[in-house]
């Protein structure tokens, strides 16, 4: 029943809310589009959700009606009688669909699509499995008793004791009293005693009807790792609430086939196959973990202890490294000739497709005002998940555009609609029918070494596909670009989940962001808290690291994506960069403390331009000391929902500590912040937006605050 409560939690927004959960059932994308397949889609996997809870629940309690052993067709008819909660469910998820469609000014004739779309996909299963049980499971009037159900070996003993309470009628004390029931032509029928009937023999059929029962669930479940095989092909990646009710329906029917075969042993089976799996893939489960795409795998692989970071990120490497910097920012000023430029720092925050989105917009409209001023005097971009990969796709069309080599206007809609598409089906798909079996099908990159696919492959492919493939390149292609100054230079952060330093991850080394400006003479002074990606693994050819590999692990939300496993010794595992520095304010503050005698210099000014997906202060926040004891028990524990609050006061102050450092020398800071413009409640943070929210994110560059932000911008970088 739990499945249920979840389920209607998901589409009455009662649980991931903030992440759009109810989005994937109330507005499913299938290849771009809402419309009547992707409505079939959801249909049809709801249809083997319901049979699955169907076969599950009679698997456990048809032989408390014994009558129903007596009747034609009787899993169907227990299926009729079984129906209230899917027909209750189907009205509430009808109710929802019109309510969210029509505010959301959709056609009625469209909406009817919708909805047929639904009810030909639920059919159309729902008949496929009553054929399949029309044809299988035999009745009363034509079972030969003489064929029992054999068991397999190993769960014969548990099935002859089962028989055998039931021929000594045992079973009645597990009855329910039943005085009628519904039939197949769905008509009030009395139910008639069955106590004439040969006990042995509706045991037999029951025994029979699981039997059929089981076998589908077990075609139905390889059926589903085969289809893991597909997910290269777009046609194959259904809607994500379709794989989310796959993944419920598998779930049920597992858990079900457990709790009839093991009966109360069942928890303790489960527990003790959990624990086999761990135990069984501590040794082999690493061919299974996601890793970075083009690094080497398969030679030493580097030591990660805590006297190895400054070996490989000594004085004489970081002077290294900060002197190449000094000759990117030596040929990014040669672009202004003898006017002093201000230097523009941007860091873009997390948060998903909306973060994307609103990076893309805020980069795209500043430069289409400033005719390309904006990205011209950006220096570095750094920054978390979501904003990060639209800030990638930018500064790429940017490139190109100065190459010539872009087709289209720089500023074009059409560039905002590739980085807005979904990218949470294919996500979705991989875990309902491939991540959950472990990932055996792989993938040959180009330096020979074979990968798993899984959710992080699918998802750096559905984003190429997205982007017609502009990101698909490696790390190393950038490293000339960066280094001639044309382009902003873009510097990834990921968490290092083992001990929660930073991974900085460059075409150049960057050595001097791994810690205070201290520690690189003295660095006994203060600890290291980050690794330097290309130094550290120098012998795993970093260069070759696939940039949208790189974007992901900066991007990697626990369980939506996989945690990545880097080629260290112990492995390196490394998480999403926003639970650090979700606003990419660290990166452009200790960049501006390393190179402080430069930039006055050869500057007239610092601007640090925020790009946030969301507000600085959430007003919406009710404050409260009003709680009852059990909330005053674990209040402690509400600190872990605002950390994002507690990292914006840490970079107010490392903000105000720069400014105080440069003293006179001009220091501004601008924000964009996205907030709802036209909708009730913010754009969801997850890899899928709906039109609406895609159209709220566009416009909320027309905020007034948004506005004055873009005349202070204009302000600074053009005086």
């Amino acid at each position: 029943m739990g499945f249920w409560l979840i389920l209607i939690l998901f589409i009455s927004g009662g649980i991931g809310k903030t992440f759009g959960l109810r989005y994937l059932f109330l507005d499913p994308e299938y290849l771009n589009f809402v419309g009547f397949w992707s409505f079939f889609f959801i249909g049809f996997s709801f249809a083997g959700f319901v049979t699955a809870w169907n076969i599950s629940t009679y698997l456990l309690h048809s032989t408390r009606f014994p009558f129903i052993a007596s009747l034609h067709r009787p899993f169907i008819q227990f299926s009729i009688n079984n129906s209230l909660f899917p027909i209750l469910f189907i009205a509430f998820y009808f109710y929802k669909i019109i309510n969210f469609q029509l505010t959301n000014h959709c056609d009625w004739s469209v909406l009817l699509g919708y909805l047929i779309g639904f009810i030909s996909g639920f059919l159309g299963a729902l008949i496929v499995f009553m054929i399949y049980f029309r044809f299988t499971n035999r009745d009363i009037f034509s079972y030969d008793v003489r064929k029992r159900y054999t068991a397999p070996r190993f769960l014969r003993g548990l099935v002859a004791q089962r028989d055998k309470e039931q021929e000594r009628g045992n079973v009645d004390r597990y009855k329910w009293r039943v005085d009628f029931y519904i039939d197949g032509k769905w008509r009030l029928r009395r139910v008639r005693s069955v106590a004439h009937y040969n006990q042995k023999l509706l045991t037999s059929i029951f025994n029979q009807h699981h039997k059929n029962a089981t076998v589908l669930q077990l075609v139905t479940i390889i059926a589903l790792i085969s289809l893991g095989f597909l997910m290269d092909y777009e046609i194959f990646r259904i809607p994500a609430g379709a794989s989310i009710l796959i993944l419920f329906a598998m779930l049920t029917s597992v858990l079900g086939a457990l709790w009839y075969w093991l009966r109360g042993w069942h928890v303790f089976a489960l527990l003790g196959l959990m624990i086999m799996i761990n135990f069984f893939t501590i040794g082999y489960g690493g061919k299974y973990k996601n890793k970075a795409y083009g690094l080497r795998y398969n030679t030493e692989h580097s030591a990660y202890h805590y006297d190895s970071i400054p070996k490989v990120q000594n004085a004489e490497i970081i002077q290294s490294d900060i002197d190449s910097t000094l000759e990117i920012l030596n040929n990014w000023r040669r672009k202004f000739g003898t006017e002093k430029p201000k230097l523009v720092l941007v860091g873009v925050s997390g948060g998903g497709l909306r973060a994307s989105v609103w990076s893309m917009r805020v980069l795209q409209y500043t430069d289409s005002i400033f005719d390309n001023e904006m990205s011209k005097q950006t220096a570095m971009i750094a920054g978390a998940s979501g904003g990060m990969i639209g800030a990638a796709y930018y500064r790429e069309l940017y490139y190109r555009h100065l190459e010539n080599r872009l087709d289209g206007n720089l500023y074009d809609r059409f560039y905002m609609t590739e980085i807005s598409k979904d990218l949470q089906n294919a996500v979705f798909f991989s875990i309902a029918v491939n991540d959950l079996f472990l990932p055996w099908a792989k993938f040959k990159d180009n330096n020979g070494e074979n990968y798993p696919k899984d959710r992080g492959y699918i998802f750096e492919r559905q984003l190429n596909e997205n982007t017609t493939d502009i990101l698909d390149k490696r790390l190393s292609d950038y490293q000339k670009i960066e280094q001639s100054g044309r382009i902003p230079m873009m510097v990834f952060s990921p968490v290092i989940a083992n001990d929660g330093k930073k991974m900085i991850i460059s075409p150049q080394g960057k050595s001097y962001l791994t810690a205070p400006k201290s520690a690189h003479k003295n660095p006994q002074k203060v600890e290291f808290d980050g690794v330097d990606f290309q130094h550290f693994f120098k012998n795993q050819n970093p260069g070759n690291l696939k940039f949208t590999s790189a974007l992901r692990m900066n991007a990697t939300y626990p369980y939506i994506l996989p945690n990545v496993y880097l080629p260290s010794s112990p492995p390196i595992e490394v998480v999403d960069a926003g639970w650090r520095d979700n606003i990419g304010v660290d990166i452009p503050v200790r960049f501006t403390h390393v190179f402080k005698d430069w930039i006055q210099e050869n500057t007239s000014g610092i601007v640090f331009v925020q790009v946030r997906a969301s507000e600085k202060i959430d007003t919406s926040e009710v404050l409260t000391s009003d709680q009852g004891i059990i909330q005053s028990i674990i209040n402690p524990l509400g600190l872990v929902g605002q950390f994002m609050g507690m990292q914006d006061f840490n970079q107010d102050a490392a903000l105000d500590y720069i400014q105080e450092i440069y003293g006179d020398f001009p220091t501004d800071v601008v924000r964009f912040m996205y907030r709802p413009s036209q909708l009730n409640e913010k754009a969801s943070m997850s890899f899928h937006l709906t039109k609406k929210e895609k159209k709220d994110i566009i416009n909320a560059i027309y905020l007034d605050e948004n506005q004055a932000s873009l005349e202070h911008l204009r302000l600074l970088i053009r005086n």
